[in-house]
């Protein structure tokens, strides 16, 4: 594959995560997540970006076992594309690359605010005997899950749909908004638990 087809694909994921992140910058909600999808020539690739409560079922930090347990164990299903996104058989799509993990709180931009606006008010609430208290659980922020898949496909003119079996993977997952891209056009879609096919004409 030449170099600037390489750019070309990173250069539409880079546009559709930023139409995704207009979006959804206002609101972290829970059962919806985003997908963006990049086609150039006979390579498709996705990014996905999905709430932790949707994917294990909580977004604290995983400190019991039992919590490790079920990050690892989703880092493992998100790496399992073929089982999350069925493709046409006629399209001839094989997985290059899948890759997971998951950060928390926003890298902190939203903790490190709360402190600017409250820390004239920190002796204060100290003396009270509150310090900060009340704001240990709104303050953890949100844990995302963030996916990116590669894929080959001999014969992309057959890729007319996409199946999500990725809402039978996730119980907790109910809905993604999809951003698709070539090198003409753009749409956004949206697939439901009780509508699981992304038809790539733009009829959903």
């Amino acid at each position: 594959m030449k170099l600037g087809h390489t750019a070309l694909l990173a250069g539409l994921l880079i546009s559709a995560t930023a139409v995704a992140e207009k979006r959804s910058a206002e609101k972290h909600e829970h059962g919806h997540g985003e997908l963006n999808i990049a086609v150039e020539g006979n390579r498709v690739a996705m990014e996905l970006t999905v709430p932790g409560m949707d994917i294990v079922g909580f977004e604290h930090k995983a400190t019991s076992e039992a919590d490790k347990t079920s990050v690892e164990k989703a880092l493992l299903e998100l790496q399992k594309p073929a089982a999350l996104f069925q493709m046409p058989e006629a399209a001839g799509c094989s997985q290059v690359e899948a890759k997971a993990s998951l950060s928390s709180d926003d890298d902190h931009k939203d903790h490190d605010a709360k402190e600017t606006v409250h820390k004239d008010h920190d002796h204060d609430d100290a003396k009270d005997g509150k310090n900060d208290d009340h704001g240990q659980d709104q303050d953890e922020g949100h844990a995302e899950f963030h996916a990116t898949y590669l894929f080959e496909c001999k014969n992309p003119a057959a890729l007319t749909t996409i199946g999500f079996g990725f809402f039978t993977q996730f119980k907790g997952a109910e809905e993604l908004t999809v951003t698709v891209l070539n090198e003409k056009a753009q749409g956004a879609f949206g697939v439901t638990r009780a509508k699981p096919t992304l038809f790539m004409s733009g009829t959903n």
